[in-house]
């Protein structure tokens, strides 16, 4: 499965297609077989339909998702907020994970994810040269990286 978006509902302009990784498969299909009928008992091609089956309106989405998560956890989040997480966690696996986060945002430049989240940037760095010093006085060589040249 993929999720796709037409250059007309992306920022860039450009179409975004991304596969869906395997353990979505359950909630999604118990959405699209079980819950979805209920809001909307019309055929649609939108995955969040209104009760229509016209596109529910982003706002409208946004403000449910928000209103869940603050009940489920207490959080305030709006839905930015999870592209930001996104590119916490790829960054935070290591140094070379700004490609990943910009690819995953669909940014056409590595440049624009950089200017976003360069504050990301410092922390897995930090840790790696942390961990290269304490393998130093330990007496260990550092672990070998992807990439580099020894």
């Amino acid at each position: 499965m993929k999720i796709h978006l037409q250059g007309r509902q992306t920022k860039t302009g450009e179409e975004y297609e991304a596969p869906l990784p395997s353990h979505l498969y359950p909630p999604l299909d118990a959405w699209l077989t079980r819950y979805r009928p209920q809001v909307c008992p019309h055929p649609s091609r939108f995955l969040f339909p209104n009760s229509r089956g016209d596109a529910r309106h982003r706002d409208s989405l946004a403000t449910q998702v928000k209103a869940f998560v603050k009940l489920e956890t207490g959080l305030t989040v709006n839905m930015h907020f999870y592209r930001h997480l996104a590119v916490k966690v790829v960054t935070d696996a290591g140094p070379g994970g700004l490609e990943a986060g910009s690819q995953l945002l669909g940014h056409t430049s590595t440049r624009t994810t950089a200017r976003a989240y360069a504050n990301l940037k410092a922390e897995p760095a930090f840790r790696a040269y942390d961990e290269t010093l304490t393998r130093l006085r330990q007496g260990r060589r550092p672990e070998k990286r992807r990439g580099s040249a020894r």
